[in-house]
């Protein structure tokens, strides 16, 4: 399967420390954890879970894209009328308009 999306590392909010070898895993460990260089809240319940949601708006636009992807609609055509019709061309030309 595809990769969903890539949440890693963590940034304090109130100083300049940042560790992005923190993998989104084990993001629950570090809810209301004190930041190592000044002590502040490094990720809150809320910021945690908007990631989540994130996290699952990305993997559900992936799943349908993948499903879309194997969607042919000439073969669904073919599949109701039979194949004794013909199939229909899409082209990406236009009737040109009439002034």
């Amino acid at each position: 399967m595809d990769t969903i999306v890539n949440i890693y590392g963590l940034k304090c909010d109130f100083c300049d420390y940042e560790d992005m070898s923190i993998p989104f895993a084990d993001y629950p460990k570090y809810i209301n954890a004190p930041c190592p260089k000044c002590g502040a809240n490094l990720l809150l319940q809320e910021e945690y879970d908007e990631s989540v949601r994130i996290y699952k708006i990305v993997a559900i636009i992936n799943k349908i894209k993948n499903i879309l992807k194997w969607i042919n609609p000439f073969h669904y055509w073919r599949l109701i009328f039979g194949d004794k019709r013909p199939l229909m061309k899409i082209t990406k030309k236009f009737p040109k308009r009439v002034q």
